[in-house]
This record gives structure tokens, C-alpha cells and sequence, in this order.
């Protein structure tokens, strides 16, 4: 689009092309990480303010930047087999489980649920393989957020051992809705022992809207304009 601006001296052309702009459409994504494998009594990855361990027995909790939600219909506070570990910020204590009392027939199924309270980034750490594998034992941890696809980490480790397995999330919006599966071994529950998340990342500063940039063209140009008229 253009049109002509006369002046005292020379007619000026000025042109437009069409802009055509939309806001960024939010889309959070989840990637596999790797496994942290803590000895026995060691500290579990993550920060001191957001953890929640699963169980019976106050397996403790802590909780700042999410809501995290045992969704398994059942809970147990571990025994002589279970692994020990020591969240962040408090002494070693023995590890519980949420899990889906049931067909234990090798299922897959949602075991927690939990939900960011600012958007971000974070790093989130799931705690497999602590039990005594007494018909508690998972092939497999996935993860999706607001109904989408799962992504799926296979666990390494059947039960006494303080596996937490890592997704790293990016750009997620405060309130987002994710979930936790847990795919059984044959003749198993589905079980987890907890999660632990890293320091929460702040989102990027947005880039300039493309409407801003706009106004700022128009002004350029109107000061083109001006400097024409007045020459």
C-alpha cells in the first residue's frame, strides 16, 4: 500500500507493506533427562522448598512453587526394604510409596498429579525404584501436561534404590496440569515414591510485539514526513 505526500520541493512515496501479527501461543515442553542415583541416607536432587515424598509414616513435605497431589488410590509407609534417603534441608528418613491398589497385571497408570502456582522453567525429579519390590516395581515413568502426549523414561531400577528420574520442563504457565504414569512390571502395582523439583527458572523477557514495532515505523516515517513539508 502506497500513497504520495506533496510537499514544497518534491512529492514523496511512501509505501506499506501489510502486517499481519499474533500473539505467542504458549506451549510447554517436557524433555527425558537423566537418572540421579542416590546412595543410601544422601541428600535428594532438587531444592529445599519444593519436594513432596510419598508414604504413611510423614515422609516429609515442602512445598512453595507447585500443588502436588497423590492422585494412586492407596499409600504405604515402606519397610526394612525400602530405600533411605534425606530430602533437602532435613535429615534421612525412610522412603513411602503412592500407588494404585488393584489389578497388579502391569498397568499403566496416573499415580500423582501436580501444577506449577508461576509460570517458567524447572527441573523435576521422580523418585523410582525405592521399594522393597515386593509386587511394587515400574518399567517405565511418564509425564504430560495438560493432556497431552506422555514422555517416558524407563527405569532403571526395579526396588531398593534412590533413582530419581529427571524430566526437565521449559515455559510452562502457571496452572498447567501435569501428570504422572507409572507403567507396572508384570505381576506389579504402579508405584512412586515422591518428586523433588530444581530451583524454579523465571520466563524469558518477551521479545518487543510486533504492534510496537509498528508504531515505532509509523513514527519514523511521520518524521520523514514532517522534515519533507517543512524543507
Amino acid at each position: 500500500m502506497c500513497f504520495k505526500v506533496l510537499g514544497s520541493q518534491a512529492a514523496l512515496i511512501v509505501c506499506f507493506s501489510p502486517l499481519v501479527f499474533s500473539l505467542p501461543a504458549h506451549a510447554t515442553t517436557i524433555t527425558p533427562g537423566s537418572t540421579v542415583v542416590i546412595a543410601s541416607g544422601g541428600t535428594a536432587p532438587g531444592n529445599s522448598s519444593n519436594y513432596d515424598f510419598f508414604g504413611l509414616n510423614g515422609q516429609p513435605v515442602n512445598l512453595t512453587n507447585f500443588t502436588v497431589n497423590a492422585v494412586a488410590n492407596s499409600a504405604y509407609g515402606g519397610s526394612g526394604g525400602y530405600s533411605v534417603v534425606a530430602a533437602p534441608g532435613t535429615g534421612a528418613f525412610l522412603t513411602g510409596i503412592a500407588f494404585n491398589r488393584g489389578c497388579n497385571c502391569g498397568l499403566s497408570q496416573v499415580v500423582a498429579a501436580f501444577s506449577p502456582l508461576a509460570s517458567g522453567s524447572f527441573d523435576l525429579y521422580v523418585l523410582d525404584g525405592n521399594t522393597d519390590g515386593n509386587t511394587v516395581g515400574n518399567v517405565s515413568v511418564a509425564l504430560s501436561v495438560n493432556g497431552g502426549a506422555f514422555t517416558y523414561i524407563a527405569s532403571p531400577f526395579y526396588s531398593g534404590t534412590n533413582a530419581f528420574l529427571q524430566f526437565d520442563v521449559t515455559s510452562a504457565a502457571a496452572g498447567d496440569f501435569f501428570q504422572l504414569l507409572a507403567t507396572a512390571a508384570p505381576g506389579n502395582y504402579t508405584s512412586l515414591g515422591g518428586v523433588t523439583f530444581g530451583d524454579p527458572a523465571p520466563p524469558p523477557t518477551p521479545e518487543p510485539e510486533p504492534l510496537l514495532l509498528l508504531s515505532t515505523g509509523l513514527l519514523g516515517v511521520a518524521g520523514i514526513v514532517r522534515r519533507r513539508l517543512r524543507g
